[in-house]
């Protein structure tokens, strides 16, 4: 399996999706027949929400974003944040591909499995090159099949 390098920029497509799904919550939660203070704050979480998600998988620009993932011909993969430090992970069967989106599920290496958590990268396909990502793409579905 060759190299796999993917730089992951921001994504218009990510941004866009979060912000309609927040606004179709934000309408829902308006017409609940709760106190209209429940209902204030209710949308004020989730646009706090909304805008962390925002901030960390659609444009990146928290510190704990990932920003490149790196795959090698040894199976070993590690993922790049937008501080500049770099984590080994392994790449969890869960992992979601699909044409337009793709969910990676990544546990840290090195922790044992109590103490470790599971990151989720999600990639969008206007975030990277369409080569790197047709071929992480086939990576996930082939190489990371469950035994």
């Amino acid at each position: 399996m060759p190299n796999i390098q993917l730089r992951i920029k921001p994504s218009l497509y990510l941004t866009t999706m979060f912000g309609a799904m927040s606004m179709l919550a934000v309408f829902c939660m308006l017409t609940m027949p709760w106190p209209w203070l429940w209902r204030a704050l209710s949308c004020l979480i989730l646009a706090g929400i909304t805008g962390y998600t925002i901030l960390q998988h659609g444009i990146r620009r928290l510190s704990h974003a990932v920003v490149a993932l790196h795959i090698q011909s040894d199976n070993s993969v590690k993922l790049i944040f937008k501080d500049g430090h770099g984590e080994d992970v392994r790449i969890m069967p869960t992992s979601v591909v699909t044409p337009i989106l793709t969910l990676v599920h990544c546990r840290l290496r090195g922790l044992p499995w109590y103490r470790c958590p599971t990151l989720s990268l999600l990639i969008a396909a206007d975030a990277v090159e369409p080569d790197a990502y047709r071929r992480l793409r086939i990576y996930l579905r082939w190489t990371m099949l469950p035994p």
